[in-house]
């Protein structure tokens, strides 16, 4: 259970600031390059997590899939 809520802290972060950098609230290229490494590591080893949320409902994490998407494609 620790581990777990560890890791959803963790996407609801990433959540969060891909929602600033999504509305224009932080700059994205200054996010890339501080953001970046630590959004495409924790996307990518949280991602059957993140698929299984998504069943459950459509909009969880959407901000963050969104922006690894742009950020590093499909």
């Amino acid at each position: 259970i620790e581990q777990k809520n560890s890791i959803l802290y963790m996407l609801n972060y990433c959540e969060f600031v891909s929602v600033g950098i999504r509305f224009g609230d932080l700059d994205e290229q200054l996010m890339f390059n501080t953001f970046g490494s630590m959004l495409k590591t924790n996307y990518e080893f949280s991602q059957k997590i993140i698929e299984l949320k998504q069943r459950e409902k459509i909009t969880h994490f959407e901000h963050v899939t969104e922006l690894y998407d742009r950020w590093y494609g499909k």
